[in-house]
């Protein structure tokens, strides 16, 4: 890639790719733009093409939109080696400039997976493209509670680093990063993003969230035409710009229409679903004995997202559980934690109204809950006691199954609770 610094007449070019665009038709002064966008990209592996598909598209889109664009990547190059590098579009008044930023790390990359490196890449997008507002889009592969290292669910892997960024680091990058500042909205461009743990990690250091409870595949949001649109409808916030998001996510918007399934969350509302979850949490791990028959049915209806059947769509779960068991304090609370994750959820893609689903953690009977699970003081399980809940339904259910095998019970006992 050419380090070179363009600006040619109005015409910007980067060495890339070679992206040519129009004279902006957002004029600007330098200094302080409205929105920067902030590309975070774990591209090691399969991911390379990815990565440079995404950088094409978001610096064209930044520049239709009169936005700044600072982007940190770490793939492997042509010779099979880990590099980074980072690009970036500010702007001259009303004239773009491109520039690809020296790494100091570059040779052999960095590792994306550290919190530290996500706040230092934040940190100099603040000081290098400043802005009213920040998007932050993280791209990489993920994983859902239980199928990573130690059981900890990641928003993006860097293999040469054997390293992975978990949900709370992301959120440790974006407080030590932001300084203190709220990030407008996080784009996780990965497997397994939109979660109610990760989006209650989130919910401190940004406004809003989008991503997928099940998998991203290739090649992902058309994000040149997200930011154009964006642009021009003025996006005031990042809901708005979610909202781009999810129409581009729609029929149409990607090149193979089964790729993305989009959530929209607005992360201000995850304490009154912590709050909800908590309730139900003291009412039906009290109840157990009683109401798991339903608690199984209802998890069976949820929808799970393969290859992760350890994870249900939190809204269909709790729905189905209010509506199934004749417990009614077990049903109010259920039902309530129902509405709080619809209330969260700002849309989906594909024209869902009602969003495509964030998920929950919810093992089978004999799939343990690691030990990682709730061990930091800020995260979901251990705010709520979710983690409590279902253990006590695996230990309920195996209990089941074991006096099942000895015949101390039958089949239709252990059906009926």
């Amino acid at each position: 890639m050419s380090a070179r610094r363009l600006r040619t007449g109005g015409v910007l070019t980067t060495g890339l790719i070679g992206v040519l665009c129009l004279v902006s038709l957002h004029p600007g002064s330098c200094g302080v733009r409205e929105w920067t966008v902030v590309g975070y990209f774990a591209g090691d592996g399969d991911l390379g093409k990815a990565v440079e598909r995404y950088q094409t598209q978001i610096l064209m889109g930044a520049r239709l939109a009169g936005w700044n664009a600072a982007l940190q990547t770490d793939r492997t190059n042509r010779y099979g080696r880990p590099a980074a590098s980072r690009q970036l579009l500010t702007w001259d008044e009303d004239r773009p400039v491109a520039s690809e930023v020296p790494l100091a790390s570059a040779e052999g990359g960095v590792d994306m997976g550290a919190a530290s490196t996500l706040a230092a890449t934040l940190r100099w997008a603040r000081e290098a493209a400043p802005a009213e507002k920040y998007a932050l889009i993280v791209l990489g592969h993920g994983n859902a509670v239980g199928d990573g290292p130690e059981g900890r669910a990641a928003v993006a892997t860097d293999a040469s680093a054997a390293n992975a960024l978990s949900p709370a680091e992301l959120a440790a990058g974006l407080e030590d990063g932001m300084g203190g500042e709220v990030v407008e909205v996080v784009f996780l461009d990965c497997c397994h993003g939109a979660s109610l743990e990760t989006a209650f990690m989130l919910r401190r250091g940004a406004k809003y969230m989008c991503a997928s409870g099940g998998r991203v595949a290739s090649p992902g949001v058309q994000w040149a035409k997200v930011l154009a649109a964006a642009g021009e409808s003025g996006a005031a916030d990042g809901r708005e710009l979610v909202r781009q998001t999810l129409i581009a996510a729609g029929p149409g918007g990607t090149e193979n229409e089964d790729a993305l399934r989009l959530t929209g969350v607005d992360l201000g509302a995850l304490d009154e679903v912590a709050e909800a979850l908590s309730r139900f949490v003291q009412v039906a791990t009290d109840a157990i004995a009683e109401i798991a028959p339903v608690v199984t049915e209802a998890r069976c209806r949820a929808e799970a997202w393969e290859p992760t059947p350890a994870v249900a769509d939190a809204s269909g779960f709790f729905g189905a559980l209010g509506r199934g068991t004749e417990d009614l304090q077990v049903a109010e609370a259920a039902l309530a934690v129902s509405r709080a994750v619809g209330a969260c959820q700002t849309g989906g893609g594909r024209g869902d109204a009602a969003g495509n689903g964030i998920g929950i953690f919810f093992p089978g009977a004999f799939q343990e809950i690691p030990e990682t699970y709730g061990d930091s003081e800020e995260s979901l399980p251990a705010a709520t006691g979710w983690s409590e809940f279902i253990q006590a339904y695996g230990d309920r259910l195996r209990g089941l199954l074991d006096r099942a095998a000895s015949g101390e019970v039958s089949l239709e006992a252990q059906t009926a609770g």
